[in-house]
């Protein structure tokens, strides 16, 4: 199995049809792994509502960037939640989260927030997102459980990957309900990353996950396909679906060559690389 293949085969289809909703490419901050080129791009509102409506979609992801920095964030939250009566949760950094911003947002009708955190301490988080961070994102932890179910994130990198078991007991003691561990995704032009993720093993982490899971039952541990061995469907453009700051829509992040709701001439820069790319395209008839 490569490492595309395990990065699009998710442990199960999501419940709900969820949209990934990218609100800007603009964030404070310029980690390496990031999938997201920064820059200074605001989606549209009303575009994204009319695929919002238009999908069918069920449950909205709001990224980046980082979504708190969208000048319309909490008008946007308000119509999904309110008028489309869909699901909403926003993933950030905790840059720029407080109260006001928090009670904001749950008067706005948020379901949850998920924040980022990739280490148990200060120097291995700030090695990955830079100084500041890491108070930044304990201290919007702490304050987002007053007002939501909150969740963090955390990527398996070269600095973290041997002190997953630690960050998750860390958030543990913050009393966090659950965690999401997320495999590096290859992006163009990180060439010491890439390289890094293509040989890295999981098999030790998966083994470490495991057990503490069979040991601690008051937090959940969520993985993506990387940490299975087992193969399932991919939900892009059926489950799943990926709105980038400039309002163009994609079956799933990994294909933003293909627009597929304005184009279907496009060619596939990952076909020989990703399965997935194949069944959605059958699936879509593209």
């Amino acid at each position: 199995m490569t490492i595309y293949d395990s990065i699009c085969r998710l442990k199960s289809p999501y419940d709900k049809k969820t949209l990934l909703w990218e609100l800007t490419n603009k964030c404070l901050l310029n980690c390496r792994h990031c999938m997201v080129i920064s820059g200074e791009l605001f989606a549209d509102m009303d575009c994204g509502i009319q695929n919002v409506v238009s999908l069918g979609i069920e449950r909205v992801v709001l990224s980046g960037g980082d979504p708190i920095l969208h000048p319309d964030i909490y008008n946007i939250v308000k119509t999904l939640s309110g008028t489309c009566k869909v699901d909403t949760v926003l993933i950030c950094s905790g840059m720029r989260i407080d109260n006001e911003a928090l009670r904001l947002l749950h008067d706005d009708g948020l379901k949850s927030i998920t924040i980022s955190l990739d280490g148990p301490c200060e120097e291995i988080h700030e090695s990955i997102r830079g100084p500041g961070t890491f108070k930044s994102a304990v201290e919007a932890i702490k304050l987002s459980q007053k007002y939501f179910q909150t969740s963090a994130s955390i990527v398996v990198l070269p600095q973290n990957h041997h002190l997953i078991i630690n960050i998750i007991e860390m958030l543990q003691e913050l009393e966090i309900s659950s965690v999401s561990i997320n495999s590096y995704i290859p992006v163009h032009g990180n060439d010491e990353l890439n390289q890094w993720v293509s040989k890295y093993s999981f098999a030790a982490l998966r083994e470490q996950i495991t057990v503490f899971r069979s040991e601690n039952t008051n937090i959940k541990v969520k993985t993506s396909g990387i940490f299975t061995d087992c193969k399932y469907s991919c939900p892009a453009g059926n489950y799943l679906w990926y709105l980038s700051a400039d309002n163009n829509i994609y079956p799933c992040p990994l294909a933003q060559s293909y627009k597929i709701l304005t184009n279907t001439n496009f060619q596939l820069p990952y076909r020989e690389k990703c399965f997935a790319l194949e069944e959605m395209l059958e699936r879509l008839s593209v």
